[in-house]
């Protein structure tokens, strides 16, 4: 009788199983993502009844909004260029974590994150750094690859038609 047959029919069953189980099993790749997936940005409508325009807040590390009348803010990018990062400067038009539409809103671009949770906060800074691919840009604005190239379309034919008519190039 081979020791195969001597087994008891559940003892067959949990090995078949285990070997089952171990030819199943993948190694995880070191591209796949890590967290969470990404999402949407979202829009925030602010309206106060007046075309009055408000500074948008400042905020520290713990997200509690800083008094910026008396405080020190760069104003070029040789000042702000070794500055804290993530930048606490929310407000800043270069800072990645929101934008001001054309109306006036607020659009979040990681609504599910803080400003201080950035890893990249400043556009400035991934330009100096040059040669970044369009998923990585994608991911910093937190826009899809394919969006991300319509955008570098449509400035790449706005610079090129501003050269074109000052005669530079």
């Amino acid at each position: 009788m081979s020791e195969q047959e001597a087994k008891p029919v559940e003892a067959q069953e949990e090995e078949f199983s285990e070997q089952e189980d171990a030819s199943f099993e993948r190694p995880v790749s070191e591209e796949a993502p890590v967290g969470p997936a990404r999402s949407r940005s979202k829009t925030l409508r602010v309206w106060n009844g007046s075309t009055k325009k408000r500074p948008l807040p400042v905020l520290d590390d713990e997200g509690n909004v800083i008094d910026t009348e008396n405080m020190y803010r760069p104003t070029s990018r040789a000042e702000c260029a070794e500055g804290h990062r993530p930048c606490p400067f929310v407000g800043c038009k270069y800072h990645l974590y929101l934008d001001v539409t054309r109306t006036g809103n607020i659009k979040l671009n990681f609504p599910d994150r803080e400003p201080w949770e950035l890893e990249q906060s400043c556009a400035l800074d991934v330009a100096d750094k040059g040669n970044t691919t369009l998923k990585v840009v994608g991911e910093l604005m937190n826009l899809t690859r394919e969006r991300a190239r319509q955008l570098e379309k449509t400035i790449l034919v706005k610079v090129q038609r501003a050269i074109r008519i000052k005669g530079i190039g």
